[in-house]
This record gives structure tokens, C-alpha cells and sequence, in this order.
């Protein structure tokens, strides 16, 4: 079958991509200039949101088998422990995943090849594209492939990190600290795609429906449409290392001394962490060759010794959003669109959920189900966030680094106070696991009915017979009714091939505010499309007749 969708870039949000249209049956290829998955550990926080959307794809306990959950805040200041919030279950009740998990981006990476490999794909790694050219009807690709083996066994980015402590070069923003480079990997796709050329070609051109630029800061596809990326630079330079201690800190660490900071975080085992933090200005501006140079202001904040350093890279933040995300045949996703500050780990997170938004609203438009001109929420739901995630990171992230009152007060002493408010606890939860985004601005969200509205994320509600995520392993559009059976919504199911889910309606459920009689209209990705009551039928047939072609 021959691909209609090519997917430039195998980091997480690639991968995801990947996955996602395999899972809707949509025929792809997936290309990586890479020889393989990433060797470092680079992003390693997975937010529940993820793994929710991973929970509808079933690879969630793989996912979460890699890792372990971060299970509080350590705060340090000149070497000594001053605080401590514990995060324990900080999302009960939210989310079936009430953490956040530490999981380095190799092992995420490979993990996520191999699923694909079961499932029958391969990335097509040494690939580089170098032309993108957009028409009305297709888009035309070529690609130049740097040797010419037909493909690259998955270990070849798996590797554990180098143990040479000189700087990598120096990387952009994100919380993925990608390079220059992109993230993603390339070679020929045997069971995905039907090519004129041979597998010893060295050049090739093929026409594709949709091309998915998840190719990082430097993306080819959004340099190629001429999409403007404004922003800006921070001025410090930053530095990244994953190193091996003769102790290990608990979950995530954040330390002062006068203008110094550095985030440590545990990674891999119990001896093994992630430092990240600012390059003092003695340097002059100037990153060292190697770690060892830094190693004093790192000990200046924590009580430990370094024994070895397996991976360091000193880089530049930026903060910066795409005009658009979408031309007529083009889309860009993760770094590519959104890049800012590792503030809260959201980076990578972002990126996996672009794909996720995407995938089924492609894969809808090729199976002729889905209204093409929808493919425009995907530019309006995801870019709003991005700007608002960026503009909240940016700020998050000047005040850790310039005010000194957040450093030494508010931090140590305030933030400890206000976590033992259950309420303000929660409120952290919902922004930083990104469970509370929402697309209530779409024109795909319509309606509102007690607790639930349009274009919210479909809370998770999970109580006697009722678990409102177990329908969402489905991965299409669906009813949930609370309430009894209603014959008029079975024949409008039946009509538009969607399942209905009817939950069991107490009294006891008005105290949450939901109602007896609500029907909600849930999308593949888990949002709500439409909040309304099983007696407007009108309104119910209005909404799914403006989703068609």
C-alpha cells in the first residue's frame, strides 16, 4: 500500500506519530537522518497526560516499566536540605497516573521502536531530506540516504551515553535538548511504502498526501513552507550532564548558593543524575570543554561527589512558536513549532500530544470520514497552547534564574507551606501534568452539560460501575450517556459506525455535577467534542454532520 503520509523525524513525537496512524490504519513512512535512537538521556520527565494517551494506544505499563515515578521536590540551599514537597499520589483522582514519570528519552525512544517494530514497522534511519516541495494535490519529497544498507537495527541509539566527557556540541532549547541535528531517523520503510527505487539508491523523490515535519528546531519542512519562528535567546548559557555519584538524591532537586542553581534529578539507577543548571558568569560566557570545570559550583549546592560523567552539553535556551503549524499539505509538530525553556518538563510532553492531535484527524481526512477543513484545528488548538506554555515557562524560568526572592524566600520557606494545600497540590497537578488543557475555542467543541464542556480533556471519573477511560482504548468518536438506553442515540450510533458507552446514573452523581440524561460526543484523542442531553437529537445530528465530508 503506498504511503500517504511521511513522517521526517523519529524522536519521541515521531515515534508517537508513528504509532498512531499504524494503530487508525493509515499507511505512512517515517524517516530519521539519525543511524538510530538518541544515546543520551535528554528529556526524561513523561507528564500523566502522556501516559493517558498512551493508555488508549495499551503500551502505557511498558512505557511506565522503563521508568519510576517522581515522588517529591527536594530544595537545597549552599549544601544544605531546606524543604521538601512531597508529590505522593499528588493526582489522585485525576488522572489513573497521579505522577509524573522519570524515564530517560533513549530508553523512552527505544522502547517505542521496538513497539513499532512489533507491529510490523521500521523507521528508515540514515535518511536525510533535502528538498520539500508543496503543491495543491500531494507534496513531493527527496530524500538522500548516507549509505546504503536498507536498514538500521534499533540498537544503534541505545546504547548507554558515551562515557567522554567532552562537551557535545552545544544544543537548543526544549526540555529535549535537541542538537542541530534532528532527533528522528531514517531508512527504508519495507512494509509501509511502495518506492520506484531500489534499496541501494542514494537519491529519491516520492509524492506523499501530508508531510509531518518532526524534525526539531532546525526543521527542514518548516524552513521549506517559509513559516516565520519568532522569539528570542536567553542570555546564560546553560549545561547539561548526566553524571554517577557516590550518593543518590531522591526524585527532583532544585539547590541555590547566591547566584548559582542547579536542577539535579535522578536517571537510569540509583546512582546515576541528571544536572542542569547555569554556567556562571566567570566564564565569561565561554562553555568549557569539559564538565570538570563546573563540578565545584555543582558541590557548592550539593553534598555529593562525582565520579563519573557519562554525558555533557552546554546550550542556549530559547523560546519561540511557529506562525502556523499548518500549510495546506504540510504540518510541524514538537520542536519544530514550539521550542522554550525545560521549565516543568514539558517539552517533550507537548510534542507527543501534537501527534496524538494530529494523527486521527489525518487519518480521518485519507479514510474520507473526517471533513478535510477540520485538519485546521490542529494549527488552532495546538499553537494556542504552545503560546500560552511558552509565555508560562519563560516566565517561570526568568524568575528562577533573576529573582533572588523566589530563589531564597519563596521557595524554601513559602512553597512548602502552600503545598500542604490539598487544593493548590491539585492546581499544580492539573498544570504541570497538562490535564487541564483545552480546546473550548475549537470549532470542533460544542456545548455544556454540568461538569463537562466542549473541547475539555474527558475527565477521568472512576467510582462503582462507572470508569469513563475504559471506552477510550477504542480510538474513534463515541457516545457516553449517562443514564438509560436511548434508541434515538442507538440508530444516530449506528449511522455514523460509533459505539455507545451508557453508564449507570445515582442521585449521588449530581453532587459532581453530572447529570442524568447527559450524552457527550468524546473525539479519538479523548476530549469532548459535545456536552449536551439526550433530547436535543437535533443538536447531536447538526454536530456529527458538520464532521463529514
Amino acid at each position: 500500500m503506498k504511503a500517504e503520509v511521511l513522517i521526517i523525524g523519529a524522536g519521541p513525537t515521531g515515534l508517537a506519530l508513528a504509532l498512531a496512524l499504524h494503530e487508525q490504519g493509515t499507511p505512512f513512512r517515517i524517516v530519521e537522518q539519525a543511524s538510530g535512537p538518541a544515546q543520551e538521556s535528554r528529556a526524561i520527565v513523561v507528564q500523566a497526560r502522556t501516559l493517558e494517551a498512551y493508555q488508549q494506544y495499551g503500551i502505557d505499563q511498558e512505557i511506565i516499566s522503563k521508568g519510576f515515578p517522581i515522588k517529591g521536590l527536594n530544595m537545597y540551599k549552599s549544601n544544605k536540605h531546606v524543604a521538601r514537597v512531597d508529590f505522593n499520589d499528588i493526582g489522585h483522582g485525576i488522572s489513573p497516573y497521579p505522577f509524573a514519570l522519570s524515564l530517560a528519552q533513549d530508553v523512552h525512544e527505544k522502547t517505542l521502536v521496538n513497539l513499532l517494530n512489533e507491529r510490523g514497522i521500521q523507521v528508515e534511519w540514515q535518511t536525510t531530506v533535502t528538498d520539500v516541495k508543496e503543491y495543491d494535490d500531494h507534496v513531493e519529497v527527496t530524500f538522500e540516504r548516507t549509505n546504503n544498507t536498507n536498514t538500521a537495527t534499533s540498537e544503534s541509539r541505545n546504547q548507554e551515553p558515551s562515557t567522554n566527557n567532552k562537551a557535545h556540541s552545544d544544543v537548543t532549547s526544549s526540555d529535549s535538548a535537541q542538537t542541530e541535528t534532528p532527533s528522528d531517523h531514517t531508512s527504508p520503510s519495507i512494509n509501509h511504502h511502495d518506492s520506484e527505487s531500489t534499496p541501494n539508491d542514494q537519491t529519491e523523490t516520492q509524492s506523499f498526501k501530508y508531510v509531518c515535519g518532526c524534525d526539531g528546531a532546525h526543521s527542514v519542512v518548516r524552513k521549506s513552507q517559509n513559516i516565520n519562528f519568532p522569539g528570542g535567546t536567553y542570555e546564560e548559557r546553560f549545561f547539561v550532564a548526566d553524571v554517577e555519584t557516590d550518593q543518590m538524591l531522591d526524585d527532583l532537586n532544585i539547590g541555590f548558593k547566591g547566584n548559582h542553581f542547579c536542577i539535579a534529578m535522578r536517571v537510569r539507577n540509583e546512582n546515576s543524575m541528571r544536572l542542569i543548571g547555569v554556567i556562571p558568569k566567570s566564564f565569561e560566557g565561554k562553555a568549557p570543554e569539559t564538565f570538570e570545570p563546573l563540578i565545584p559550583f555543582v558541590k557548592d549546592i550539593y553534598a555529593f561527589d562525582i565520579s563519573k560523567v557519562n554525558w555533557y552539553a552546554p546550550y542556549k535556551i530559547h523560546h519561540r512558536v511557529a506562525d502556523t503549524f499548518k500549510t495546506k499539505r504540510t504540518f510541524i509538530l514538537g520542536d519544530a513549532g514550539h521550542i522554550h525553556s525545560p521549565a516543568g518538563g514539558q517539552g517533550m510532553n507537548t510534542g507527543i500530544i501534537d501527534a496524538f492531535n494530529l494523527a486521527w484527524k489525518l487519518s480521518g481526512v485519507l479514510q474520507d470520514k473526517l471533513n478535510p477543513e477540520l485538519l485546521e484545528t490542529y494549527d488552532t488548538e495546538r499553537r494556542a497552547f504552545a503560546k500560552k506554555l511558552v509565555k508560562t515557562t519563560d516566565k517561570m524560568f526568568t524568575m528562577m534564574i533573576h529573582s533572588k526572592l523566589l530563589r531564597l524566600f519563596i521557595m524554601p520557606k513559602l512553597a512548602p507551606l502552600l503545598a500542604k494545600s490539598q487544593k493548590m497540590k491539585r492546581a499544580f497537578f492539573k498544570r504541570i501534568s497538562q490535564t487541564e488543557i483545552n480546546y473550548r475555542k475549537s470549532k470542533l467543541s460544542k456545548g455544556e452539560v454540568g461538569r463537562f464542556k466542549g473541547g475539555d480533556r474527558l475527565p477521568w471519573i472512576n467510582r462503582l460501575q462507572i470508569d469513563t477511560f475504559e471506552p477510550l482504548q477504542n480510538v474513534a468518536w463515541q457516545f457516553l450517556v449517562f443514564g438509560q438506553n436511548v434508541p434515538e442515540i442507538d440508530e444516530i450510533a449506528d449511522l455514523y459506525e460509533m459505539n455507545v458507552h451508557y453508564f449507570p446514573w445515582s442521585k449521588d452523581l449530581s453532587k459532581q455535577k453530572i447529570y442524568n440524561g447527559t450524552v457527550l460526543i468524546v473525539r479519538p484523542d479523548g476530549y469532548i467534542g459535545l456536552a449536551t442531553e439526550v433530547t436535543e437529537i437535533s443538536e447531536i445530528e447538526n454536530y456529527l454532520n458538520q464532521l463529514r465530508p
